[in-house]
């Protein structure tokens, strides 16, 4: 087991990501809100987008989703990564299908590593033609 955890550069909400021939890729449909008409809301696919550093070697890398509550709602399938170099930066694309927000708040998304919380962002869902409170 590494001792050194990879360094989060960035964990990104989208869309899609796109491969646009060698070592280019385009995120589609960025977002740090998810708008409903109505409660619970069903998302069809949530990507997440993940860039990691500082560590090389194999890690059992997996997202989380946690509600308002602090409850675990939904993540991914645990999935191996390899990092190549501690100087050169991986990217991982998640794909989670099916996602259910059941009310409106303030909802985090941890990125865990080995089992270890390495970077966690919040993000809001909200009903549309709301005042964004949450």
């Amino acid at each position: 087991m590494q001792l050194t955890l990879p360094i989060p550069v960035s964990l990104i909400l989208c869309d899609e990501l796109v491969h646009a021939g060698r070592r280019k890729e385009h995120l589609f449909g960025l977002f740090d809100t998810v708008w409903a008409n109505t409660f619970p809301h069903r998302l069809a696919r949530l990507g997440v987008f993940v860039a990691l550093t500082g560590a090389s070697g194999r890690y059992a890398t997996r997202v989380l989703c946690l509600g308002p509550d602090g409850q675990e709602l939904f993540g991914s399938p645990l999935r191996s990564v390899q990092l190549e170099h501690a100087q050169r930066v991986t990217r991982v694309f998640l794909r989670l299908e099916g996602v259910v927000f059941r009310f409106p708040g303030i909802y985090r998304l941890q990125l865990l590593c080995n089992n270890r919380l390495i970077c966690e962002r919040p993000f809001n869902v909200l009903l549309k033609g709301g005042n964004g409170d949450v």
